[in-house]
């Protein structure tokens, strides 16, 4: 005769099966979070090498941040024969930037937005219309403009349109850049576990986080508080804190502003 299982026998099992789920779980939530991160650095390394062989072509010049997804830039000619912006404009990993309402939205061939959170530095790439002191100039700057070396100049990063923030390019629809003031993040989202992911100049991929992780909020887009002063520099109404990788633009180099200022930093870099 067929003997079921006894009350206590089906608590046990339940209870086995409880524990083996606590265990396996979060090793799974970290394999899928590993995964995303590594889509996303798989993505910054095609834009790096897209990058080095568009401007192999076009005598050392860098791409234009405000058309480089548009196909009148040919750009991205250089990720394969057939690639539409919408593919490649995303990070794999921003799931909770969409959430928040804070995926950009870039205007090509003049009638199409397409959603972006993988963005180009407007400190280290050309732009046509950069804002100056006399209206809008031209700046269309080379790989070894102004003797920078290419491993510190960050040219793509994870990306959020932070309405929060007080950058240049929250008065610009088709602008996304990385500058950051204020007392947010800004542009810079440290989707992945709180580290924010960066293609070099030179082609390798690299991160950045803060120093302080723990004042992180809302998967690493907003700050739980400003990070407080180090060595008397501090985030709030500076950007100092993030020159390196992403400033001063060649331009104030050549004008006279020193690459020293890269050093002085609330985040750190890998």
């Amino acid at each position: 005769m067929k003997r079921g299982f006894t009350l206590i026998e089906l608590l046990v099992v339940i209870a086995i099966i409880a524990i083996l789920a606590s265990i396996l779980l979060p090793a799974l939530f970290r394999s899928k979070e590993k995964a995303k991160d590594t889509g996303c650095k798989s993505l910054l390394k095609q834009y790096g090498l897209a990058t080095m062989m568009y401007c192999s072509d076009n005598q050392d010049y860098l791409p234009d941040i405000r058309n480089y997804l548009n196909n009148e830039s040919h750009f991205l000619s250089y990720f394969g024969n057939v690639v539409l912006s919408q593919n490649i404009a995303r990070c794999p990993g921003d799931t909770v930037t969409e959430k928040l309402n804070r995926v950009k939205l870039f205007v090509i061939n003049n009638d199409e937005d397409v959603k972006v959170s993988i963005a180009p530095s407007r400190a280290n790439m050309s732009d046509s219309a950069a804002p100056s002191s006399n209206g809008t100039a031209k700046m269309y700057e080379k790989c070894f403009g102004y003797g920078l070396n290419p491993a510190f100049r960050g040219l793509f990063f994870d990306y959020q349109f932070n309405p929060n923030g007080t950058s240049e390019q929250l008065r610009s629809k088709d602008n996304p850049v990385c500058e950051a003031t204020g007392s947010t993040t800004s542009t810079f989202a440290f989707r992945h576990s709180n580290w924010c992911n960066i293609v070099y100049m030179d082609g390798h991929v690299g991160t950045m986080t803060l120093i302080n992780k723990s004042i992180l909020a809302n998967d690493g887009h907003d700050f739980t508080e400003p990070p407080k002063s180090v060595d008397g520099y501090e985030w709030n109404g500076k950007t100092v804190q993030v020159k390196y990788p992403f400033g001063p633009r060649p331009a104030n180099i050549r004008a006279g502003r020193t690459a020293g200022e890269y050093i002085k930093t609330f985040v750190v870099f890998y």
